[in-house]
């Protein structure tokens, strides 16, 4: 992808067996506004608007004998990304403070039940605990635990689904993956943990040095160097198994990292910049003669993707292929999923959105009551804002963006027509 500092030959070697997606978008700013969109094929902001119950292609594969399994270290992820699968494993008692928690956690759950405030104390554990140590299971522990998984069900067709939180804040490559010390490594994590909170008080003026944000950004890719290793380990263990070559086999992110672009630290709810967006798409085991794309494209299709590749069909995933069909234009969307999370309203007003279209991008932020627009082609890291130069391209994106909050709203007070119809029912 043209970035040079670091080497990461097993997912070259994967792009290398398979098909390349140069300029992959994720249809949202964050992990719980992403995933959501790429199981169900609908944006971010209609899945929460039907309150989290749109069908994922999870439970579709499951129609046809798929056994559904995820290993995913994202501490955050159970009773969030783990709808419909059949086993779903998120590893943190393997997690390097998690141990003693789940202990305690246990053992308040018996007394009192999953409760509102267990959860919130176990978020709040995750983040205070983060610049001292791992919240998430590393990705040797991952491969442990899935390929032994794969190894004893390797005779049924499975969806396996493994998620590795290594190249994610907090920042902890092994020894042998950085040069910075253990003291340094600890600091320039309690840096990052202190900068995220002034950020976001201080409309988004970055408080790092730049000594610090390069030693940082040596950290991350360490960690990518790190999960590059094991996720050579992983595809060398399914060739042990003899089940490489008849797997189909997707490789992506959720989200990026910035590290200080714009202002930008980590991976804010809001932030639609493509430091952010823009993320890996590698596919393995289509018969397919092209093997790069060099059009955008949205990880949201995924799903109406997989379906085809396994020659299935569903009018509920009827997006775009990735391989067979190419959008007119894609858009983002980046909004507070916390409040969705949490089963509270969200404020549709308050929806950062872009879009992508013919090498162009334009970026709607309602939060500060602001619009962008960059010549991708010219100018990839988003340097130029050309909102005042180019107005007739910013009001035919303009547009889109327009045509597209409508649909948001109209799936608003779908729902809300929906509810009222139920209420109606009941009495």
């Amino acid at each position: 992808m043209g970035y040079n500092n670091i080497k990461t030959p097993n997912i070259d070697k994967l792009a290398e067996d398979g098909i390349f997606f140069k300029h992959a978008i994720s249809p949202g700013s964050y992990t719980f506004l992403s995933f959501p969109s790429i199981l169900t094929s609908r944006y971010p902001s209609e899945y929460f608007a039907f309150q989290k119950k749109a069908r994922t292609f999870v439970d579709f594969l499951k129609e046809y004998g798929y056994k559904t399994v995820s290993f995913n270290s994202n501490p955050h992820a159970r009773g969030s990304l783990d709808k419909d699968f059949d086993f779903f494993d998120d590893l943190l008692r393997y997690s390097e403070f998690d141990r003693p928690f789940e202990k305690l956690k246990r053992r308040v759950e018996k007394k009192i039940g999953r409760s509102y405030i267990i959860k919130k104390f176990r978020k709040l554990l995750i983040h205070f605990s983060s610049d001292i140590a791992k919240p998430y299971a590393d990705a040797e522990k991952m491969n442990e635990k899935a390929s032994s998984w794969i190894r004893n069900n390797s005779s049924i067709p499975i969806l396996f689904w493994i998620h590795y939180m290594d190249p994610h804040y907090p920042y902890y490559p092994p020894r042998e993956f950085t040069q910075l010390s253990k003291k340094e490594i600890a600091r320039l994590n309690r840096l990052c943990w202190i900068n995220l909170r002034l950020t976001n008080k201080s409309n988004n003026k970055n408080h790092l040095s730049k000594e610090d944000i390069n030693n940082i950004i040596k950290l991350y890719d360490g960690e990518i160097a790190y999960v590059d290793y094991y996720i050579g380990q992983f595809i060398n263990n399914l060739k042990d198994m003899n089940i490489y070559d008849d797997s189909l086999i997707f490789l992506l992110s959720d989200h990026g990292d910035m590290f200080g672009e714009h202002g930008k630290f980590s991976h804010g709810e809001y932030n639609l910049y493509n430091g952010q967006l823009q993320v890996p798409l590698i596919i393995k085991g289509l018969d397919e003669k092209k093997k790069k794309f060099n059009h955008y494209v949205t990880t949201m299709d995924l799903a109406s993707t997989l379906i085809d590749s396994l020659g299935l069909e569903s009018s509920t995933f009827n997006t775009y292929d990735l391989i067979k069909n190419r959008r007119e234009y894609i858009i983002s969307e980046g909004f507070k999923p916390l409040n969705a999370l949490s089963g509270k309203n969200i404020d549709f007003n308050k929806i950062n959105l872009c879009c992508f279209c013919n090498n162009w991008k334009l970026i709607e932020n309602s939060i500060e009551d602001k619009k962008e627009l960059y010549n991708l082609k010219k100018d990839k890291d988003e340097n130029y804002n050309l909102i005042e130069n180019e107005s007739e391209i910013a009001s035919y994106l303009s547009n889109i963006i327009r045509k597209h909050k409508q649909e948001i709203f109209k799936t608003k007070e779908l729902r809300k027509n929906i509810q009222q119809r139920v209420k109606r029912i009941k009495i």
